[in-house]
């Protein structure tokens, strides 16, 4: 799901995942290597993957949303200078 930068959600530097293990919830943060926590060692992981969702799109806005910068990139790809935030960006 995509969350706006306007929401303010900080997120983690690599990936983070959530999901349960022999009945407890597991977050896996992978940046270099992967850090595993549960219980209160996982607090900064689980508030950093609710604020996320709390601030999400829902999932239709969030694929039309997608769809949208999918287009973009594709139309920039054939046409670079196409762009006036792109040309802003890198002179």
């Amino acid at each position: 799901m995509v969350v706006p930068f306007q929401a303010g959600v900080i997120p983690p530097p690599g990936t983070l995942h959530r999901f349960q293990l022999h009945g407890q919830e597991l977050f896996v943060e992978e940046t270099w290597s992967a850090i595993y926590t549960t219980g209160a060692d996982s607090q900064a992981a689980r508030s950093s993957m609710d604020a996320g969702l709390a601030a999400a799109k829902d999932p239709q806005a969030s694929a039309a949303l997608l769809d949208v910068s999918r287009r973009r990139y594709e139309l920039l790809a054939k046409d670079p200078e196409s762009d006036p935030l792109l040309e802003e960006l890198t002179a």
